[in-house]
């Protein structure tokens, strides 16, 4: 699976509707694939794949599970808490999943920023996960 995170100008699913949407043209080839069937059943394993943490574990994207920009693919983030009211959909953002993990990371100027979410997207971290 491929990291699938837009960028600040291409925001994924939603955020456009236009046919010349860059999301939408991946999607649209990617179910062109003879593999597509079994890569989505693949997705569904991998997101389904439960995992429990503790505050203080580090943690990093699943593989293809990468919906945001921060952080990055196998770069720790640290466990601050499980959320005991997540964020769930509204009627307002309706694709929106329900994020019930909130996590730490340091930025370039050692500032520790703290982000919401899906804790079905995450595994543990261990450095034998960071690529070279």
């Amino acid at each position: 699976m491929t990291d699938t995170a837009g960028t600040q100008d291409e925001p994924i699913g939603g955020g456009s509707t236009t046919e010349d949407d860059p999301f939408i043209e991946r999607y649209r080839e990617a179910t062109k694939e003879p593999d597509y069937v079994d890569n989505l059943s693949n997705a569904l394993r991998v997101y389904q794949r439960e995992e429990q943490f503790n505050v203080g574990d580090l943690v990093t994207w699943k593989p293809g599970m990468r919906t945001k920009q921060l952080p990055i693919y196998d770069a720790p983030a640290i466990v601050i808490e499980y959320i005991t009211s997540p964020i769930e959909p509204s009627a307002f953002f309706p694709e929106q999943e329900r994020e019930d993990l909130r996590v730490g990371l340091l930025d370039g100027q050692d500032t520790f920023h703290v982000f919401s979410f899906p804790s079905s997207r995450f595994q543990v971290w261990k450095p034998h996960n960071a690529r070279d």
